[in-house]
């Protein structure tokens, strides 16, 4: 069965379809969530601004200008939400920006971690890579985070990218090189 394009879910939606919604809300709902979790750090916290993300997408449908670009508008909402988030929580006394990720990270591995899962400490390797990787992209400045975790993470090209951010093409180019940079250093020294 050939899937219904985004932009006729969207059209759907606004007519009153919940079916529509819930297709959009199943096809993006992973996807966000583990950008938002890379973003902010905290599952359950992410959980929370992944809904409030869905919810703020329907009720704000109708603001959706080009209808075949429902992800990248979604991610922008989800973007802006986060920024939010990172910054309530700066004013919050005695919070972390480097607690430790959930032992069920949702991050994607396979291109640093080999499979070796036979050996018994693996997992708690693999954890520990994990916490280190999280450490080093909370250390980046917000807009290096977001353009790492859109591109790096989320395979989003430099075109919808800068729709999601708002911003030039040419700009994604040099922070993601600057981000990469700063991530590498980063982990380096988690590393160490």
């Amino acid at each position: 069965m050939k899937e219904i394009p985004d932009s006729e879910l969207v059209v759907s939606s606004r007519e009153g379809s919940q079916e529509a919604y819930a297709e959009l809300f199943h096809r993006y709902k992973h996807k966000l969530l583990n950008y938002i979790y890379g973003y902010v750090g905290n599952f359950t916290a992410a959980q929370e601004l992944s809904q409030e993300t869905f919810i703020r997408a329907f009720e704000h449908l109708d603001e959706l200008r080009d209808d075949a670009k429902f992800s990248s508008w979604l991610f922008s909402i989800a973007t802006n939400i986060s920024r939010n988030f990172i910054a309530e929580r700066k004013k919050e006394p005695g919070e972390s920006m480097d607690r430790p990720i959930n032992a069920s990270a949702s991050l994607t591995l396979a291109d640093v971690v080999p499979d070796d899962r036979y050996r018994p400490d693996s997992q708690i390797e693999k954890q520990q890579l994990q916490e280190k990787i999280q450490r080093a992209i909370d250390s980046l400045a917000p807009h290096y985070r977001e353009v790492l975790l859109l591109c790096d993470i989320e395979g989003f090209s430099y075109e919808e990218i800068a729709r999601i951010l708002r911003c030039k093409v040419g700009t994604i180019g040099s922070r993601l090189n600057e981000a990469r940079k700063k991530f590498r250093a980063a982990f380096r020294k988690e590393k160490e």
